[in-house]
């Protein structure tokens, strides 16, 4: 049986090729002694050394240099130095931030900030890469991920990316706390909007059809937040034997692969601008925890977001306290700038949670003077 060896955790697949290339060299027959320290989420550390014992007093030279590169690295990673700006020039360092849809708290946060404190629109974006202008961008997935998402997220508040902005304002949050908190002191939370040629688009697609979308996340990479797609599949089963349409949009790396006989939209997976539109013009849009749902969060029609939510979960920010310390909602809240058909559902995915959640969801879009259900509130 062919050992399994796909990158299941970010960083895992850059660990093998480590691994791989130092075993090439250790099989050369030179290298007597190896020490070496390993991490593993989410907060655990281990060294081990193997070889000759009359090399072991070279170790801690050896360690001495591994912490001048990681220092290095460090330095490299940090942004230009912070100039004094209006609060309508900000810059966001890919060199030490997340270069992923944790972009969008980011950004809307920024231009909050741009609304509050009175400075002209539109927000201008500078995109830093470290100090020697760089890093940052190194993979195929922060590459990717830099072009489908980040840039195009600046036209969908209307910001735009602008040089000049370099060493401006860099708040260091990529979560929603601050805009919870923002929200909860009367403050407008902006909303995400597509372009009319992206609309256009979509209305070519579907005609005058409100479809329910069904996002799947489909990943290799912390497979055990992935959709149950078992239970999405019957539950749209059950919604198109009630007259429903249902899209379903796929992780972006399977856009092009048909589910059966269901709809899919391959041009949401693959374009933001597209996503976000389909999302406007749908009847409900449905999740579990994964970066798309910020298209929604952000977006005026209804949701319905799957989040288990268990403090020994191996992802961090599956946990109830990173819910409360990064987003500032305790597990069982909502955010307070979602509608009554703009829920967290804080459980698995499975087909009677899914169908529980979405009549309650009705109900409420339906009665909404009658109180909810305890499963979405």
């Amino acid at each position: 049986m062919a050992l399994d060896i796909s990158p299941k955790l970010y960083g895992n697949k850059e660990v093998i090729e480590l691994f791989r290339l130092w075993l090439k060299k250790a099989k050369e027959g030179k290298i007597c002694h190896a020490t070496i320290t390993v991490c593993e989420l989410p907060n655990l550390m281990a060294c081990d050394f193997a070889g000759s014992a009359e090399m072991e007093f070279a170790v801690p030279y050896a360690l001495d240099m591994l912490k001048l590169k990681l220092g290095e690295r460090k330095r490299m990673g940090t942004g230009p130095p912070k100039k004094q700006t209006t609060a309508d020039y900000a810059c966001y360092n890919l060199g030490a931030c997340p270069a992923s849809y944790d972009f969008v708290p980011w950004l809307i946060e920024s231009e909050m900030t741009r609304i509050r404190e009175g400075a002209p629109s539109p927000l201008k974006v500078a995109f830093a890469r470290g100090q020697d202008g760089k890093t940052g961008l190194e993979t195929n997935y922060r590459r990717q991920m830099f072009t489908s998402v980040m840039r195009p997220l600046l036209k969908m508040v209307n910001a735009v990316e602008d040089q000049e902005a370099m060493g401006g304002r860099n708040n260091e949050w990529y979560v929603l706390k601050n805009i919870t908190e923002a929200c909860r002191n009367g403050e407008e939370v902006p909303k995400l909007r597509p372009s009319k040629d992206a609309l256009t688009t979509v209305k070519q697609f579907l005609g005058e059809t409100k479809p329910i979308t069904i996002t799947l996340r489909e990943s290799d990479v912390l497979d055990h937040r992935n959709s149950n797609l078992e239970e999405w599949l019957k539950f749209s089963d059950y919604l198109e034997s009630k007259g429903e349409s249902v899209v379903f949009v796929r992780d972006t790396a399977k856009a092009g692969e048909p589910i059966k006989n269901k709809l899919t939209f391959p041009m949401a997976s693959l374009n933001l601008d597209i996503r976000l539109a389909l999302y406007e013009q749908s009847k409900f849009n449905l999740f579990v925890s994964n970066g798309p749902w910020y298209m929604a969060l952000f977006g005026s029609r209804p949701w319905l977001l799957f989040a288990p939510s268990e403090e020994d979960d191996p992802y961090q920010c599956n946990r109830p306290s990173f819910w409360r310390e990064s987003q500032g909602i305790e597990k069982g809240e909502q955010l307070p700038w979602s509608t009554k058909d703009q829920r967290i559902i804080w459980d698995r995915d499975s087909y009677e949670n899914i169908l529980g959640a979405w009549n309650d969801a009705q109900s409420a879009i339906n009665h909404p003077d009658r109180e909810t259900s305890t499963s979405i509130t």
